[in-house]
């Protein structure tokens, strides 16, 4: 692949690093010096900053996608074509990115690696994992076994209050699939009643149900945490929505719970948990 189809990549780097964190950014999130003043806060420098704090044994990987009138374009982890979905996209432009992004930045390739999605970076995380749900259906298949053990790599996912989950209407993505040979990944979702909550779009917070209902039907541990919860989504805003970033815990290991979550409130057992 030409350099030029890289996304440009903003880093961390350590001696040693235990992982690697790949950072998947939402809408509006830019370098300081060209983000909306009223959202710098939350630029790519101080996100960095929160990261390197979360993870301070890790190399940390930003890679940044172009903003269409503000919105992240991550299309080249997406089939550019229905009848090309069965295709693994995600993983090989991830595989060849770090490819590109450790020969540059002269470090090794990553033993493992942590992938979080925050906001629209989530659409990444889904593609990632309908395309293991079907690495792990054809493993066998010597055309996917370097991607499939790429695959193997990923120790955690974070759902940051995520705009997009593995979901019901997905036609490729079979849960008996996902979880061969996945019991090593962690996953953790935080959310917000901004997304959770949304009326205007209901599909999240139905996404949500069922990818956390599958998770436990499954006996997959996970854990999901939603802040704000004693607020409306009418008074959960864009500020709300952003603090998601600080507040999230980088390894609540020991709080991973295959319980189901509450019908009624739709929180985890786990929600209360400061």
């Amino acid at each position: 692949m030409n350099q030029k189809e890289f996304f440009p990549v903003f880093s961390h780097l350590i001696l040693n690093p235990k992982t690697t964190v790949i950072y998947f950014q939402g809408d509006i999130q830019n370098f300081q010096n060209e983000i909306e003043r009223i959202y710098e806060e939350y630029s790519l420098e101080k996100t960095m900053k929160i990261l390197k704090e979360k993870f301070p044994d890790s190399n940390i990987l930003m890679p940044k996608p172009k903003l269409i009138k503000g919105f992240a374009d991550y299309s080249k982890f997406l089939p550019p074509k229905k009848n090309q979905k069965h295709q693994i996209i995600a993983f090989n432009f991830l595989y060849n990115s770090l490819l590109f992004y450790c020969k540059s930045l002269k470090i090794d390739f990553p033993e493992q690696f942590i992938i979080i999605g925050f906001s629209r970076g989530s659409v990444v995380l889904e593609r990632l994992v309908q395309e293991i749900a079907y690495l792990n259906k054809n493993q066998k298949d010597p055309k996917f076994s370097k991607m499939f053990d790429f695959s193997k790599k990923i120790i955690s996912f974070y759902w940051l209050d995520a705009h997009l989950f593995p979901h019901e209407n997905d036609d490729i993505l079979n849960f008996s699939n996902f979880i061969k040979n996945t019991s090593h990944i962690n996953i953790f979702i935080f959310a917000t009643p901004r997304q959770i909550y949304d009326q205007t779009r209901p599909w999240i917070g139905q996404q949500k149900k069922f990818f956390c209902k599958n998770l436990k039907e499954n006996n997959i541990q996970f854990y999901y945490k939603l802040f704000f919860k004693e607020l409306k989504k009418s008074q959960c805003g864009i500020f709300h929505h952003f603090k998601t970033l600080e507040l999230f815990q980088s390894n609540p290991t020991n709080e991973l719970t295959n319980e189901s979550t509450n019908e009624s409130t739709n929180e985890s057992t786990n929600e209360s948990i400061n």
